[in-house]
C-alpha cells in the first residue's frame, strides 16, 4: 500500500510539473475553481480518473442565511465565480 502511494505521488508530480494550460484561455477563480482545474488536468492527463470531487465548504445555512449578503448568497457567489471563464 505504501509503495503504491509513493508511485501515485510521483505520477502526480510528473503531471503537475508539465504545467497545465486550460483550453480556450479559460481561467480559474477562487478555491473551488482551482479544484475544478486540477480535476480537468487529471482527466486530460489520461491517468484513468473514474471519480473526482471538488469541495466547497461553508454550506451550513441554518444560521445567518440572510438575503443578498447572507451566508447562502456568499456561498452561491463563490460557486458562480469558481466556474472556468473564457476571456
Amino acid at each position: 500500500m505504501g509503495k503504491e502511494s509513493f508511485e501515485a505521488i510521483k505520477m502526480l508530480q510528473r503531471i503537475t510539473a508539465r504545467g497545465y494550460v486550460p483550453a480556450a484561455g479559460a481561467v480559474s477563480a477562487r478555491r473551488f475553481g482551482d479544484a475544478l482545474q486540477q480535476i480537468a488536468q487529471l482527466i486530460k492527463s489520461d491517468v484513468g480518473v473514474e471519480v473526482a470531487f471538488a469541495e466547497s465548504g461553508g454550506w451550513v445555512l441554518h444560521v445567518n442565511q440572510g438575503g443578498a449578503q447572507g451566508q447562502l448568497s456568499n456561498r452561491l457567489r463563490e460557486f458562480d465565480k469558481a466556474w472556468l471563464r473564457w476571456p
